[in-house]
């Protein structure tokens, strides 16, 4: 079988804003080269063939870690392009795990389980649920809640992280 990987977002440089609607992230926008995410209609194409593993990729003062899961699927839009994913494994904590089950959400389409809009509060697009433990779609360069953020432990989070990858296999 052969490998197969697809990058699906990548934030390297922060020349594309993430702070946008559904339609932008139902299709995908920016750059491969630089900024990107490819779109929620083409990782569930991606996910829905078999079974698939996800890479994140971060570095955080300029410290390389990443987040392996062996089982990662994403809905389609009828579900809101909720998540599956387990099978953890990396030298960070497991942040994304907290998003199992998660429904997509955006500043204009809110699918997350808390009174407010997560997407608007934390300027981003995520499986919110009562909010994050990740927010990778977070305003860039930005040292706050709002940046671009990875729990590092159950309570504390590193924000304004300077590179993030994620990455699909199929396998």
């Amino acid at each position: 079988m052969p490998f197969l990987l697809s990058r699906s977002q990548r934030r390297v440089q922060g020349n594309v804003d993430f702070y946008r609607g559904w339609v932008d992230y139902k299709r995908g926008f920016g750059t491969p080269d630089t900024d990107f995410w490819i779109g929620n209609d083409n990782i569930h194409d991606l996910t829905s063939q078999g079974y698939n593993e996800l890479r994140v990729d971060l570095v955080h003062d300029e410290t390389k870690f990443f987040a392996h899961y062996t089982n990662f699927i994403q809905a389609d839009e009828s579900s809101a392009y909720a998540i599956t994913i387990s099978g953890y494994s990396g030298n960070v904590y497991d942040s994304l795990s907290f998003h199992n089950g998660n429904k997509f959400s955006t500043f204009d389409r809110d699918n997350d389980r808390w009174a407010d809009n997560c997407a608007r509060l934390y300027h981003g697009a995520w499986w919110y649920g009562d909010c994050y433990h990740s927010n990778l779609n977070g305003a860039w360069a930005v040292a706050d809640k709002t940046g671009i953020s990875w729990f590092f432990n159950q309570t504390s989070y590193w924000n304004n992280v300077s590179f993030t990858e994620m990455k699909i296999r199929y396998i």
